[in-house]
């Protein structure tokens, strides 16, 4: 009986196939890295480039380019000047970087919190919608 053990260190462990499935995936690896471009190699060019040659027969230079209505047209750009203002600042700039956090927001008129310390929600959702607390889970 111990004699049949002696040859394996683990019971169920073959070697020699587990080699050999090894060998077979290698293998298998380095075929379908040299064929993937033949299959595989439209995915890795631009839509343009794949249909470059059917281009011409798919659009139809007679046919005239459609309008859009009046109301869906983009009207022209504006300036941001005509929307933003920026006056220059009351005070020299900071001589620092670290000077810099805070310092046109200290007057009340370049205040960035446009609601005061007080302006924060009065109440909950749930209140407002006045559901009932079983419904909430």
């Amino acid at each position: 009986m111990a004699n049949r053990q002696e040859g394996r260190e683990v019971a169920g462990c073959n070697q020699i196939a587990h080699d050999q499935i090894w060998k077979d995936h290698c293998t298998k690896e380095a075929s379908s890295a040299k064929h993937w471009h033949k299959d595989w190699g439209f995915m890795a060019q631009s839509y343009e480039e794949v249909i470059k040659d059917e281009l011409p027969t798919l659009r139809d230079s007679s046919r005239p380019k459609a309008e859009l209505p009046a109301h869906m047209q983009v009207p022209p750009v504006t300036p941001l000047r005509n929307y933003l203002r920026v006056d220059p600042s009351p005070k020299p700039p900071p001589r620092t970087t670290s000077q810099e956090i805070g310092w046109r927001s200290g007057q009340r008129s370049l205040a960035l919190d446009k609601y005061g310390r007080d302006g924060r929600p009065r109440g909950s959702l749930i209140g407002q919608l006045k559901w009932p607390a079983e419904a909430i889970n």
